[in-house]
């Protein structure tokens, strides 16, 4: 941010002058509320300071005592009036403050020797004192009458200040910016020529006082950046004293009440190049941060996602602090809010905009970001951030127990983690913490009997898509025993009524079954063990006949059941028997379980994939499989018939070659028998 004087760098052109005779009548104007508006001053008042003809102030105009200044000239007296009202006739919920203050500014903008008149009067002093005068019991109200209008005092009690109306700090806004001008203006080289009782007035007291109330009413913050601006130019210390002031204040505060804060931070954060002797800002900021975020981490954070982008040196000084923050605010905050701001704040590290952006606008559970190229340096970086997460994996065990921290704390962690799964070295980079991986899992994630546990759709969500595209990682599965024979062992719920439980299952299910997926296209011994296993029985008969509730997870197990009746002719004796029996058992299963009136559609994907041969297809008919066909052919004809907008011709026709199928397998085996077959030719 360039620097700027305050006052936008735009002085006035013409000198000040005025006659006795045309300013008389403007200092004997009532102030009162129907006149003190934009026409009083900014009409009558700004045509006194536009004339041409006698100067606003001689020599000796600001000689003598301060009670005297000012009191040579028509336009003096005048300015000095209007700032007497501010110690006796104005309140701040008065109605006409800005206009009152913007005539003061425009005033000051004029000239040197307009603001040096200001300075002289004392006007930051008076202006400090009359706002905080508004923190604390209201002081009686003296009106400011000229001599002819004392007499009308009793008859009109209409004057500038409107109790009835609320403090409006927007009023205010030039009262901040004329504070700022008169600040700059009165520097002479390397330091402020203020006087003892306006420096104090700005910097005196403990914490700032004048500072930290009209930062928090949000007057102006633009205009207050500029004002510690001049007074911090060769004075680092007070610079270090008002940041500290500023994060104390952010400390005590609400995050609402702390926003202005924020905002400050930012513009002095974004402060670049302007005159020689500003002090370093942004180290000063940055190293007091920490010391403040425990008590508001979530904006502490979200203020410094939106600074690593743009700030080269925050952006360097978070990266290289990472061991300090990442565990504490990414994976041990109690609350999700201040994880999902860890989150944020890391992917702002990576300098690429649509990285950053992609992550914004993607869900909790992020996929893997596929196709997005990325520059060398912004590379390292990424990598940088990643294997830090990966050096967690054996940390986050600490976070899983369902009783302590309930069952989030690693959503965000893994979800960022498969976000940066960006090509196939950040799936290999995993490989060394796969054990870590693991026993994070078992049994902590897979045998608590929780239906809905968010770590554990998160983690099994990174772990599919770190194997995908990845034989070495699906390898370090299949290829160790202990991962093997528990794999198959995960609590889940089958509760088809609980919205909340089906949801879940809807997203944990695809990926957990495509991972055993990817281990039995790549272990035939695994296959063959986890065909019998318990758990996979049970998954064909409380999953796939809901296939509407949980369509990806159906999927992967009738992928799955085709890898286990898939024979391959090197095969043994002892596999292609475990293949018969598989079949055998998953057949009866279906036939015992299977609604033929609703599950028409799970029926035929099975026999699909089971009924590869005559002695398949008998077991159904020994098992009364040909009602439960009927059942569904019944089904099937009536929607065809009579519903509308019902597409199942395809699954009618798919069932009615099954049937055939079937029924042509009952012919030989008749024939063996020795009994008549039907004249109906099969």
């Amino acid at each position: 941010m360039p620097w700027a004087p305050p006052g936008g760098g735009v002085w006035g052109e013409g000198r000040l002058g005025v006659s006795a005779e045309s300013a008389a009548p403007a200092t004997r104007s009532r102030i009162k509320r129907k006149t003190t508006s934009t026409k009083l001053i900014n009409r009558k008042s700004m045509t006194l300071c536009s004339c041409s003809g006698v100067n606003t102030m001689t020599s000796d105009d600001m000689d003598g005592p301060v009670e005297d200044i000012g009191s040579r000239s028509c336009v003096t007296r005048f300015v000095k009036t209007l700032l007497s009202i501010m110690e006796h006739g104005v309140k701040p919920h008065s109605k006409h403050l800005t206009e009152y203050f913007a005539f003061l500014y425009e005033f000051a903008k004029m000239g040197e020797e307009e603001s040096q008149f200001l300075l002289s009067l004392q006007a930051i002093s008076i202006m400090v004192h009359f706002y905080m005068g508004t923190k604390g019991p209201e002081n009686p109200q003296v009106e400011v009458l000229s001599e002819e209008e004392a007499e009308e005092e009793d008859e009109e009690e209409d004057i500038l200040s409107l109790a009835e109306e609320k403090y409006r700090p927007a009023a205010l806004e030039k009262m901040i910016a004329l504070i700022a001008l008169l600040v700059e203006q009165s520097r002479s080289e390397r330091h402020l020529t203020l006087s003892q009782s306006d420096m104090a007035a700005l910097t005196g007291g403990k914490g700032f006082p004048f500072l930290f109330q009209h930062i928090r009413d949000g007057i102006n913050i633009r205009q207050t950046c500029n004002l510690i601006f001049s007074l911090c130019r060769y004075n680092n210390r007070l610079a270090e004293h008002i940041v500290s002031m500023l994060f104390t204040s952010i400390a005590k505060l609400t995050p609402e009440a702390a926003n202005p804060f924020f905002k400050l931070l930012t513009m002095l954060m974004e402060f670049a190049g302007g005159p020689p002797g500003m002090p370093s800002f942004a180290s000063y900021i940055l190293q007091r941060i920490w010391e403040v975020i425990e008590y508001n981490p979530s904006q502490c954070l979200d203020w410094l996602a939106v600074q690593t982008p743009r700030n080269k040196l925050a952006h360097s000084w978070v990266l290289q602090n990472m061991e300090n923050w990442v565990e504490r605010f990414l994976l041990a905050h109690n609350y999700p809010r201040v994880r999902t701001s860890a989150a944020y704040l890391l992917v702002s590290l990576i300098p690429s905009n649509s990285f950053r952006q992609m992550f914004r606008s993607t869900r909790s559970l992020h996929l893997p970001t596929r196709e997005l190229p990325l520059s060398p340096d912004t590379t390292v970086v990424l990598h940088q951030v990643y294997n830090l997460l990966l050096g967690l994996l054996g940390r986050a065990k600490l976070y899983v127990d369902a009783s302590v921290h309930g069952t989030t704390k690693l959503v965000q962690y893994f979800s960022f983690m498969t976000y940066c799964l960006i090509s196939k070295t950040e799936k290999l980079m995993f490989s060394g913490y796969f054990m870590d991986l693991w026993n994070l899992f078992q049994p902590k994630l897979s045998e608590p009997a929780i239906a809905t546990n968010h770590n554990k759709q998160a983690l099994l969500s990174f772990w599919y898509n770190v194997c995908v595209d990845c034989p070495e990682n699906v390898r370090l599965v299949v290829q160790n025993p202990v991962v093997t024979k528990n794999i198959a062992f995960n609590y889940i719920l089958a509760d088809h009524d609980d919205q909340e439980v089906v949801l879940f299952n809807r997203g944990m299910l695809p990926a957990y079954y495509g991972i055993l997926r990817m281990c039995c296209e790549q272990s035939p011994t695994f296959t063959r063990q986890l065909a019998s296993h318990q758990n996979i029985q049970w998954a064909f008969k409380n999953l796939t006949p809901h296939a509407s509730q949980y369509p990806g997870a159906v999927e992967e197990l009738f992928n799955l059941m085709q890898l286990f009746v898939a024979q391959r002719a090197d095969m043994k004796e002892e596999e292609l028997e475990d293949i018969k029996q598989f079949k055998k058992t998953t057949i009866s299963c279906y036939l015992r379980c299977l609604d033929g009136r609703s599950c028409w559609t799970t029926l035929i994907s099975a026999f699909r994939v089971l009924l590869e041969n005559d002695e398949d297809r008998l077991l159904v008919v020994f098992n009364r499989g040909l009602v439960l066909m009927t059942e569904s052919f019944n089904t099937l004809h009536m929607m065809y018939h009579e519903a509308t907008a019902c597409h199942v011709t395809g699954d009618l026709v798919e069932l009615l070659s099954i049937f055939l199928s079937v029924l042509k397998s009952t012919r030989p085996y008749l024939q063996r028998k020795g009994q008549p077959t039907s004249p109906l030719t099969l």
